[in-house]
């Protein structure tokens, strides 16, 4: 995580380093042989610390975390046949 830039006459860098760990489960559900709908679900959570980071003039020895969910949809397309699944309409 970097930011940087000015507020008045003083300028500050914020820079953090760390990890982010995340997990979910998938859907997909075919209309036709090829073609389909795609849903997934998925939780995140961040930590990241400025400890051993140089520079940084605001928010020294500061963790920051960053935690939450997403939702994602769309449209796919199955490019080849997979002997392990069956089309919805047969």
């Amino acid at each position: 995580m970097y930011i940087q830039g000015n507020s008045g006459d003083g300028h500050y860098q914020y820079n953090a380093a760390g990890g982010i760990a995340r997990g979910g489960v998938e859907g997909r559900y075919y209309i036709t042989k090829r073609f389909g709908f795609l849903a997934m679900l998925s939780a995140y959570t961040s930590e990241c610390s400025t400890k051993n980071i140089k520079d940084n003039t605001v928010a020294n020895n500061i963790s920051t975390g960053i935690n939450g969910y997403a939702w994602e949809a769309g449209l796919c397309f199955r490019f080849l046949n997979s002997p392990n699944t069956l089309p919805v309409f047969a």
